[in-house]
């Protein structure tokens, strides 16, 4: 799969939130403040996004309902898409440096639920 970099821009602009490199690597300027309403879903790293929601508000994934029976990848592509109309999704990338390979499906991380996340927005 040949990666658009003009959607990967849009995709960066509308979703992704990083302390390091991503932006820059796509020639994006980093936002200086960051608005996160109360409404707005946070993705990414476990051990990232919870500080970011302290510091910046937004619902936790873990924070909603889940149906036991339901994998927890259906379960947050539910959410995603129950988002739209709604408010903003934003994902913290910090310290995930290989966004190209995981679209791609080349990263060493293809099954981490993060990365399943981000292929899945990026493909609709």
């Amino acid at each position: 799969m040949k990666i658009d970099l003009k959607k990967i821009k849009i995709f960066l602009k509308i979703f992704l939130y990083d302390t390091k490199g991503i932006f820059v690597k796509f020639g994006l300027r980093k936002p200086d403040k960051i608005l996160v309403s109360k409404e707005d879903l946070v993705y990414g790293i476990h051990k990232t996004i919870t500080k970011f929601s302290s510091q910046h508000g937004g619902i936790l994934i873990r924070d909603l309902k889940k149906n036991l029976n339901q994998s927890l990848f259906d379960f947050t592509k539910q959410n995603l898409n129950n988002q739209i109309g709604k408010g903003k999704v934003y994902f913290d990338l910090t310290g995930m440096s290989d966004l190209q390979n995981i679209l791609q499906f080349k990263s060493k991380y293809n099954q981490d639920i993060t990365a399943r996340e981000l292929r899945y927005i990026y493909q609709n």
